[in-house]
């Protein structure tokens, strides 16, 4: 294994890391991850937004 490849396994893994360190940042500190629009009543709004409608 080259140094290429060892370089790449630990960009890799580094952005891997980042990303599930960020989901769980977020989950710790209750911010949202899906849709954040802001607007329950608009028809882009993430099922669980929007009032009236039961989830399934």
């Amino acid at each position: 294994m080259g140094a290429l490849e060892i370089i790449l396994i630990v960009v890799c893994s580094v952005a891997a890391i980042g990303v599930i360190a960020s989901a769980i940042y977020k989950k710790v500190k209750g911010i949202s991850c899906g849709c954040d629009c802001g607007c329950a009543n608009c028809p882009h709004a993430c099922p669980s937004r929007r009032k009236g409608e039961e989830r399934k």
